[in-house]
């Protein structure tokens, strides 16, 4: 903005612009080029805070537009955005069952009372565990994948320690356990040794 405190001293219409700053011994000039500042400046807020997000939902809407467009070949059958979602939603189903079954049960627990949220979490546990056979908690394993690819879960293993994974109730038991000395009260003994010295 400093181009607003400068004006052309040069009085000769043909030759170049001569800049020249305005200082506070010309007030006119000197308040016109504030109020200049003050009004470029308030232009710069009030368009940045209006234009930047009918910018970015623009970019957004036009974005979504070109992926109703897209068309692509997967396992040698013609693709479009719709394939891609049912694919989504067809291997991610566990993860959306257990976020929505969990909300369902939230919801039993704080609108129609405990009985209700205990008969909901009983049937979901029944489901989990085939006692109804529903496979809404089974993943579905994608087909057409090179042999090279394993749906197994990778677990890392460590120098002195058994590789075999410990289930959710043993590693709560460990935690917890302090009898053994093992977990929290191991880690609870080690701080007062330091402390007490």
């Amino acid at each position: 903005m400093k181009w607003l405190f400068k004006e052309n001293t040069n009085t000769n219409v043909n030759s170049k612009p001569v800049w020249s700053d305005v200082n506070l011994l010309e007030p006119v000039n000197y308040g016109i080029a504030l109020f200049l500042v003050f009004v470029f400046f308030i232009l710069f807020w009030i368009l940045l805070f209006t234009l930047t997000p009918m910018l970015s939902i623009g970019i957004f809407y036009m974005c979504l537009l070109m992926s109703f467009g897209y068309k692509g070949e997967i396992d040698n059958k013609k693709a479009s955005i719709f394939t891609i979602m049912q694919e989504m939603f067809k291997h991610y189903k566990v993860t959306m069952t257990v976020i929505f079954t969990t909300m369902i049960i939230i919801s039993a627990f704080s609108n129609l009372g405990a009985v209700s949220g205990v008969f909901s979490m009983l049937t979901v546990l029944l489901i989990y565990f085939n006692f109804i056979p529903i496979n809404i908690f089974e993943s579905i394993k994608a087909t057409n994948l090179t042999p090279l690819t394993s749906f197994e879960q990778a677990y890392k293993k460590c120098d002195g320690i058994s590789s075999k994974p410990k289930t959710f109730f043993e590693n709560i038991e460990n935690f917890f356990d302090l009898k053994k000395g093992g977990g929290i009260g191991r880690e609870l003994k080690k701080l007062n040794k330091k402390i007490n010295g």
